[in-house]
């Protein structure tokens, strides 16, 4: 994986991370805020972003839960681990 790829890895999970230290977020909702946050110069397209996601899960950053939408439907939800969380604060004060 060359330069380029990492950098945009690495951008990827800060940005996701960073957005959920703010609150719990969904998929769509995470791209939509970070659309609209940026008047639409960054866009993040979910090939990008659920494999994001996992990683951050296998690494126990994160964690999900799902929540029922309607009748059938559900909704994942993703949150910083309580444990990470003054971690990944830190980083963003510092930076």
């Amino acid at each position: 994986m060359g330069v380029t790829e990492n950098l945009k890895r690495g951008v990827t999970e800060l940005v996701l991370l960073g957005l959920l230290t703010q609150q719990d977020m969904y998929g769509y909702e995470m791209a939509q805020a970070l659309r609209d946050r940026s008047s639409g110069k960054f866009v993040l397209l979910e090939t990008s972003m659920y494999p994001t996601l996992y990683r951050l899960q296998d690494h126990h950053y994160i964690s999900s839960y799902e929540e029922l939408v309607g009748r059938r439907r559900k909704r994942t939800y993703y949150h910083i681990e309580p444990a990470e969380r003054p971690t990944i604060k830190k980083f963003w004060q510092n930076t």
